[in-house]
């Protein structure tokens, strides 16, 4: 696929002005429909776009498709250096599914844009005392169950308020695999990161 994209480009680079081709790279490439899924829900400027797709492209090019622990650790580097701590924090929550489902929520049922941001804020907060509620609890099932259903109760309450009834139960069935859980009476193990769906 990388020598048949080389090809391609090549043919593209003959017919093409410079200004064109670079045109056509940052909006129909590989490198730049695969930054676009990777970017998630975040929303870069142009400029923003412009320095990732050339870390990305540098990347894809001396890595090829399947990018190696260390590459993806060098490139996530790179894009924080160019975002900022800031706008690379928002570049990562972008990506976490809950979040994302809560977006499309939000968008969905017009709701405020920053009920999204609270309901991966409190997402993450829950996902810490879910983990203090299981090491608490041991190996008492009686007292991770109950555990289990306050925290179901509590989430239940905030994310009513933050994406309406029919919000939080869209939110259940993309984004919320943890409350499912929390409901069931378990206590979902991290995953690497914050719950998601």
């Amino acid at each position: 696929m990388r020598l048949l994209d080389q090809e391609k480009r090549a043919d593209l680079a003959k017919t093409l002005t410079p200004a064109e081709l670079e045109l056509y790279d940052l909006n129909l490439s590989r490198t730049a429909n695969a930054l676009r899924r990777q970017m998630g829900a975040f929303q870069p400027t142009e400029e923003e776009f412009r320095s990732l797709y050339q870390i990305r492209r540098t990347s894809d090019e001396k890595y090829s498709a399947s990018l190696s622990d260390m590459s993806e650790a060098a490139m996530k580097d790179q894009f924080r250096a160019v975002l900022g701590d800031q706008r690379y924090a928002e570049f990562e929550r972008a990506q976490d599914y809950g979040y994302r489902a809560a977006s499309e929520i939000a968008t969905h049922f017009n709701l405020p844009p920053a009920s999204a941001t609270e309901t991966y804020a409190f997402q993450q907060s829950m996902n810490q005392r879910m983990q203090e509620a299981r090491a608490a609890a041991g190996n008492d099932r009686a007292a991770l169950a109950a555990a289990s259903q306050a925290l179901a109760t509590e989430a239940n309450a905030k994310l009513t308020a933050l994406l309406g009834v029919p919000g939080l139960d869209a939110y259940k069935k993309t984004g919320g695999a943890w409350l499912r859980s929390l409901e069931k009476g378990t206590i979902p193990r991290p995953s690497g990161g914050a719950p998601g769906g």
